[in-house]
């Protein structure tokens, strides 16, 4: 099961103007629920700081909810970019990407929540399916940064929601583990 939800900064706030080192914009968040949300800072840091990126909802429906209390992980993808725009096509500038895993534990019965982006950084584990999802939907502060100038830029974020099979579920345990290598060096 996939479900992949995305927010177009371009759309909901009116193209980010980096002028100078500064950017504008007439709304500092926009939502889709359930879906993602991308949260600008105050339009005086928007050229020196990240927006925050948050999932909300996404664990509530039926379906997802009996998948993960039978066993399969949800694994929650994000991309948010930075796109320069330009008169003809849109160049992108920068992107990043990270993942959020929510696993049921039946024996336990609690819920872990673990975010992925870069390294490892458990975000707890809850007795409670909403606070497992008052933990995803933290905000998360990736690094991308706004290049100074007189270019206009704008960010596009996107997320989708996957329920992990057993191949899947093995190879994350054996790479939160250190037992999974890269399969090329060099």
């Amino acid at each position: 099961m996939s479900r992949a939800f995305s927010v177009a900064a371009l759309l909901a706030l009116a193209a980010l103007a980096a002028r100078a080192g500064r950017a504008a914009a007439q709304d500092t968040v926009t939502a889709v629920e359930p879906g993602v949300q991308l949260i600008l800072p105050a339009p005086a840091k928007l050229a020196s700081e990240s927006p925050a990126v948050r999932a909300v909802r996404m664990l509530t429906d039926h379906t997802t909810r009996t998948l993960l209390e039978s066993g399969f992980p949800a694994r929650l993808h994000y991309r948010l970019e930075l796109w320069e725009a330009r008169t003809l096509f849109d160049h992108l500038v920068t992107a990043m990407e990270w993942d959020v895993v929510v696993r049921y534990d039946r024996l336990a019965q609690n819920y872990s929540v673990t975010r992925i982006a870069g390294r490892v950084a458990p975000l707890g584990t809850f007795a409670a399916l909403n606070d497992a999802e008052d933990a995803v939907a933290r905000p998360y502060v990736p690094e991308i940064k706004l290049p100074t100038g007189h270019k206009r830029y704008y960010y596009f974020a996107s997320l989708e929601l996957d329920m992990l099979s057993v191949n899947d579920i093995d190879e994350v345990q054996r790479w939160l583990r250190g037992e999974a290598q890269p399969a090329i060096k060099g």
